[in-house]
């Protein structure tokens, strides 16, 4: 019981400090009203995550850990055609028409990149190097289906319409909503 407390106490701190950094960006931001946003001590902030950089990098890990969690099986299924893997692996970005929780993240890290270059170092060492590396190994594993030689190069190219569409969707989904799904299934048709 205590082990699912702590986990609801860290996912409350995570979707404060994401409505947080998103409402007044990670400079601005501040853990005392992450605390009581989450309803929680703002010791516990820093028991859980360290400091509010710890805090930023634990939310970029909950919105793409699980994608780098699900690619080894994804990427070692034989049954699937690359499209498929890729298809697959993408759906989290995709959900609710790039406007999920995932997709909130990655527009924030992306964001706040912009800014501080040295805050994203993480979420690039830890979570997207790692992806591309696995996407590489998509490609590998696909010699019979003959992808592009790039895609080895430059593996950023298979998700690459779906971060144009997170960013058009952040700015634009009101005025012009993209359909998503639609623009990635024409890309890689």
């Amino acid at each position: 019981m205590d082990k699912k407390k702590g986990e609801a106490k860290r996912e409350a701190i995570l979707d404060a400090a994401l409505e947080e950094f998103a409402e007044r960006g990670y400079a601005c931001a501040r853990m005392e009203d992450i605390a009581r946003r989450a309803g929680v001590a703002k010791g516990t902030l820093y028991l859980h995550f360290g400091d509010k950089e710890g805090l930023f990098n634990g939310l970029a890990e909950s919105a793409l850990g699980p994608l780098r969690e699900m690619a080894p099986e994804i990427i070692g299924d034989d049954t699937l055609s690359l499209r498929e893997k890729l298809e697959r692996f993408c759906e989290p970005l995709l959900a609710d028409n790039g406007c999920s929780r995932t997709a909130r993240i990655v527009r924030l890290v992306w964001a706040e990149g912009l800014h501080n270059p040295k805050l994203v170092t993480y979420f690039y060492h830890s979570l997207v190097a790692p992806l591309l590396e696995l996407h590489r190994e998509s490609v590998r594993r696909a010699t019979h289906e003959a992808p592009h030689a790039a895609l080895q190069d430059f593996p950023q190219l298979m998700v690459s319409p779906i971060m144009q569409g997170l960013l058009w969707q952040g700015l634009f989904r009101e005025a012009a909503p993209l359909d998503m799904a639609g623009l990635y299934r024409a890309y890689l048709d």
